[in-house]
């Protein structure tokens, strides 16, 4: 096991086969990469060279070739000083940052690298961005954490916002306005999205920002159809728990939703949302999950109050349609 220093200091050089059999280095390798913009990162730092087409081993000759000066790998030269000297020094390049503005190409690298996910959960389709779970993820160490992260406001310091506004590099102007009242609909630019690939059809983003320390959230609201009715599939499913969640609350204030179980102690509250959002099939599957918890409350009910919520009425099916078993839009 070495490091790329390692290979530095010895002036060594590793044949395809050895670098391979060394997964520390790989895995190092992954991330200088993955931070420079060549390979995916995230889970798929796994210290898996991976076969002539892999994306670590194509991630690493598109490296070597976009940097130049140094040898391009092979079976028989796959890492050497030269190239470990290179991803040790290299902050950043250029060409990278360049091919990151243009919008269609990064969705279509972006589409790559979920085609050629590896399948996480046997139940569903490759899904790079939603099922690579966090057991890789750099980020596992803070979730719990995270709670407290939203409680932070800026400091000017270590924690800082856009303040009021704030201008792109394109010259426009973004204005952040308070964040709506429960039950008012907020003011959605239309046009913020239109960067989206067109087989995304309906799309809605939230930026926060706090004008100081002592103010309250402003949120700048962009969107692409984003109150036209449309089915979201698993994207409502947290409306059960959250309806859940609010009546408990209300017939007890109290009560820990921790220490709540649904019918008996075998299925605790929070183990059932647990499984929903992992698809881990503990107690069932995710839909049938989601499904449940949309049943604590008769639907009109349900649909009511989602529109008092969010104040949008077409967020829930038509009366007239619903008599003729239509589908459900939310």
């Amino acid at each position: 096991m070495s490091t790329l220093q390692d290979v530095i200091t010895n002036n060594s050089s590793l044949t395809r086969t050895q670098l391979k059999a060394d997964k520390a280095l790989v895995m190092e390798i992954q991330t200088k990469l993955s931070a420079l913009g060549f390979y995916p990162g995230g889970g798929w730092i796994d210290g898996d060279l991976g076969g002539v087409s892999s994306f670590s081993w194509k991630g690493l000759i598109n490296f070597c070739g976009t940097v130049g000066s140094v040898t391009v790998p092979s079976d028989t030269v796959a890492i050497n000083l030269g190239v470990a000297k290179k991803l040790l020094e290299t902050l950043k390049v250029d060409s990278i940052l360049d091919e990151a503005k243009n919008t269609s190409f990064t969705l279509e690298k972006l589409t790559k690298i979920q085609t050629a996910s590896i399948i996480v959960n046997p139940n569903t389709e490759a899904a790079a961005f939603v099922a690579r779970t966090t057991s890789k993820s750099p980020f596992q160490k803070f979730i719990n954490d995270y709670p407290a992260y939203l409680e932070q406001k800026p400091d000017g310091s270590s924690v800082i916002s856009y303040g009021d506004s704030f201008t792109l590099s394109t010259g426009v102007t973004v204005n952040f306005n308070d964040y709506p009242d429960t039950g008012d609909k907020p003011n959605i630019d239309n046009t913020g999205l239109n960067f989206l690939s067109s087989n995304i059809s309906n799309a809605c983003v939230c930026v926060g920002s706090f004008a100081g320390r002592g103010s309250d959230i402003k949120a700048h609201w962009l969107g692409k159809n984003a109150f036209e009715p449309e089915q979201f599939l698993s994207t409502t499913k947290f409306i059960g728990v959250l309806n859940a969640v609010c009546q408990i609350n209300s017939n007890s204030i109290n009560t820990d939703v921790d220490d709540c179980v649904i019918e008996s102690p075998r299925f605790r509250f929070n183990a059932l949302v647990r499984d929903m959002v992992t698809y881990k099939w503990e107690f069932g599957s995710s839909n049938a999950i989601g499904a449940m918890f949309k049943r604590f409350t008769k639907r009109p009910i349900l649909e009511q109050w989602i529109v008092d919520q969010t104040g949008n009425s077409t967020s829930v099916r038509d009366k007239e349609k619903a008599k003729k078993g239509a589908k459900q839009v939310v």
